[in-house]
């Protein structure tokens, strides 16, 4: 079952990767995070289902959150596709904050709650077995990715011309 999670982390992650539509990349990024839960859960140990605990708790409200942020997107420019939108960091500075910040989260940066989720389910998976614990936390790396790719697309760089209003 971790051997499963464990493909399951990475196939979420590089599907996530590929996404130009904000609500398919946000859906595909909760599997794989789902995914990092099921391997705290199949190591069988305390540390392990405290992490998988506290990361379902705090998935549940940043998946929520960037949920919200993209609907509040769609219902100021039609659109979902990263590509049409650009630069709205200058335009929606404190949306741009609690974007900011859910995307943080989304990649478990340290000092966010998915962060202790995280580094304790990895903890666990430690104890069972050092080569999965190393595989496993390589594979947040992805998480990173995917979340920087979202952020960058959607509040820094040009604005699009066509969308501003």
């Amino acid at each position: 079952m971790l051997i499963l999670a464990l493909i399951g982390v990475i196939y979420a992650s590089m599907s996530t990767l590929i996404q130009i539509d904000m609500k398919k990349l946000v859906a595909y990024s909760s599997i794989a995070h789902m995914n990092f839960v099921v391997l705290g859960i199949f190591v069988f140990n305390f540390q392990g289902f405290i992490g998988g605990f506290a990361l379902m708790l705090s998935h549940g409200l940043v998946s929520s959150g960037l949920f919200f942020c993209v609907g509040v997107l769609y219902e100021r420019y039609k659109t979902r596709l990263l590509f049409y939108l650009g630069g709205l960091g200058l335009f929606m500075p404190l949306f741009n904050f609690f974007m900011f910040f859910f995307v943080l989260s989304n990649m478990s940066f340290p000092g966010t709650f998915s962060f202790i989720g995280e580094i304790t389910i990895l903890i666990g998976i430690g104890l069972k077995n050092l080569m999965l614990c190393f595989l496993s936390g390589s594979t947040m790396v992805f998480a990173a990715a995917y979340s920087l790719y979202l952020y960058s697309f959607v509040m820094l760089g040009s604005p699009r011309d066509f969308f501003i209003k």
